[in-house]
C-alpha cells in the first residue's frame, strides 16, 4: 500500500541518478503514488530550481515558489509548509516528492484531506479557527497571498469548501468586502462546525470534505 509516510531508505544514497540507481527508485516508488517516469521528472524539476537529492539539504522555499505548478498558487507558502518537516517550507527531495504525490490524482482521497486541512490550518494549531477561515476565504477571494495579490483567474487551488465562493472569469481582481468574508465565513462554520465550538476540527473538516464530489479533482497538480 502507498503511503506518504517516508521509508527510512529514501534518499540515503549517493548518485542523484535515479535511473541507474534501482534501490533507490523502487524505495520511492513504494513510497509514492508516482511512477517511475514521474519519478524521474519531479526529480529533474527539483535539480532545475537548485535542488539536490540528498536527505538533509533542503531547497529554500523562496525557490520552490517559483515552481509554474505553484506560483499562482494563492495558497503555495502554506503548501510547502505543510510539506516541511520543520515546517519552514523549505523541502529535502523527499518532501518535494511527497508533495507532488499528494496532488497527483492517484493519491487516496483521505491523503489528500490530510494535507488540506494542514494547508487551511494557517497557525498551524491543529483546529481551523475563524482567523484560519478567514484567511482561507480571503485567499480563495483573491484579496490574500501571504502578503501578495493575486488575480482570481490564477486560481488553480480547490475552491469547494464553500459553495458561496464564485469566483469571475472576466480576469479582474476580485473585491470581496469584509463584511462578505465574515458572512462566507459564518455559512461555513453553521454548515461544518457540528460541535458549535467556534472553529472546525479535523473529524468535521473531513466529513466536509468528503461529501464533495470535485475535492479530489481540484488538489491536484500535474506532472
Amino acid at each position: 500500500t502507498h503511503t506518504h509516510t517516508r521509508n527510512t531508505e529514501m534518499g540515503c544514497g549517493h548518485s542523484t541518478f535515479l535511473d541507474s540507481d534501482t534501490t533507490r527508485m523502487e524505495s520511492y516508488q513504494n513510497n509514492s503514488y508516482l511512477t517511475r517516469a514521474e519519478i524521474l521528472h519531479v526529480l529533474r524539476k527539483y535539480i532545475s530550481i537548485g535542488g539536490e537529492d540528498k536527505p538533509r539539504e533542503p531547497l529554500k522555499m523562496e525557490k520552490i515558489l517559483d515552481l509554474e505548478e505553484l506560483k499562482h498558487n494563492p495558497f503555495k507558502k502554506r503548501i510547502c509548509q505543510a510539506f516541511a518537516e520543520n515546517g519552514k517550507g523549505d523541502l529535502t527531495f523527499e518532501e518535494f516528492l511527497d508533495m507532488f504525490s499528494v496532488f497527483n490524482e492517484k493519491a487516496p482521497l483521505h491523503e489528500k484531506i490530510h494535507f488540506a486541512f494542514k494547508i487551511y490550518d494557517l497557525d498551524g494549531n491543529g483546529r481551523i479557527s475563524r482567523k484560519d477561515l478567514e484567511g482561507v476565504v480571503k485567499r480563495l477571494c483573491g484579496r490574500k497571498d501571504d502578503q501578495d495579490e493575486v488575480k482570481a483567474t490564477d486560481m488553480e487551488f480547490e475552491r469547494d469548501v464553500e459553495k458561496q465562493i464564485e469566483t469571475p472569469t472576466g480576469g479582474e481582481d476580485v473585491v470581496v468586502k469584509d463584511e462578505m468574508v465574515t458572512k462566507i465565513v459564518n455559512g461555513i462554520l453553521k454548515d461544518v462546525d457540528l460541535d458549535g465550538g467556534g472553529e472546525i476540527s479535523f473529524i468535521e473538516f473531513r466529513n466536509a470534505v468528503s461529501r464533495s464530489p470535485e475535492f479530489a479533482n481540484t488538489f491536484r497538480m500535474n506532472l
